[in-house]
């Protein structure tokens, strides 16, 4: 008998949860578009809400299943942006941050291309494929389960056929030249 209960039990629930899925995503999309939150953050914290609702609903204290919902939905939305917008830098700090990532950035392409006519092909040819492919790099890094970005591309120069000796003298005269400059 008690596992027949328990199986109405989730049948009711999910009812509940389909019936009130709405409400969940009408609240999430709102507040989302008020504050700025990605949606599927809020739409998750609205799962959150449902399950603390079906906790603390009590049909003994003469308030409707969906009054509730409304309320604990809302404040953990809520709160749950408040949360997660002290989490994000300062924009200003941000911006300037960027500017000098970019301005560093630059700095460093200039240097490498001036220093890339100094080197052999075959270092000239790692420094253009780090200057023109860093997304595949990257990929292919963390497809191999490499966490250092010249391991990377050492492997990804195996992969075009490179042999680790060639790499490793060029790796060491691109280095060499750099702490030359």
């Amino acid at each position: 008998m008690k596992n027949t209960n328990r199986i109405r039990t989730a049948i009711t629930v999910e009812d509940l949860y389909k019936a009130h899925s709405k409400l969940l995503n009408a609240r999430a999309y709102k507040i989302s578009s008020i504050k700025g939150v990605p949606y599927e953050e809020l739409r998750s914290e609205a799962n959150v809400a449902f399950v603390k609702t079906l906790w603390a609903y009590d049909p003994k204290r003469n308030i409707k299943f969906i009054t509730l919902l409304y309320v604990i939905v809302n404040n953990q939305l809520l709160d749950y942006c408040n949360k997660w917008k002290k989490q994000l830098p300062d924009c200003k700090e941000f911006e300037n941050g960027m500017e000098s990532a970019i301005e560093s950035g630059l700095e460093k392409l200039h240097f490498l291309r001036q220093i890339s006519r100094q080197l052999s092909k075959e270092a000239q040819g790692v420094i253009s494929i780090v200057l023109n492919c860093p997304d595949e790099l990257v990929k292919f890094s963390y497809q191999c389960g490499v966490k250092t970005y010249r391991k990377g591309l050492e492997l990804y120069l195996i992969k075009l056929g490179w042999s680790p000796n060639i790499i490793r003298t060029t790796f060491d005269e691109i280095t060499i030249l750099v702490k030359e400059n």
